[in-house]
């Protein structure tokens, strides 16, 4: 993520208030981040001091492992033949082939 890409439309943005004892929680929306994969945070100011300093980010939710599969079954044909598949077509567009 670049500075550049913080200046376009964010999902959720939020009106941070100084809290030292870390007690404040910010409701997000739940519909916009019910399936998460990667989250970027972004923080335009810090109360007009010269160091950012973020002692804790929470994150509250359920956890659900990814589940990442491969391509089961493929056929891979170097030359297709029309009769070798199912068509819902008229016979008269198979005598002629595909049309491009």
């Amino acid at each position: 993520m670049t500075f550049d890409d913080a200046q376009s439309k964010c999902d959720q943005e939020f009106d941070l208030v100084s809290d030292s004892e870390g007690t404040l929680e910010y409701a997000t929306k739940v519909v916009t981040f019910s399936s998460v994969h990667h989250l970027s945070l972004y923080f335009g100011g810090n109360f007009g001091e010269d160091v950012t300093k973020i002692y804790y980010i929470g994150l509250k939710g359920e956890f659900t492992p990814g589940h990442k599969t491969g391509v089961v079954n493929a056929v891979y044909e170097a030359r297709p033949l029309m009769k070798d598949h199912k068509q819902d077509l008229p016979e008269e567009n198979l005598a002629r082939g595909p049309q491009f």
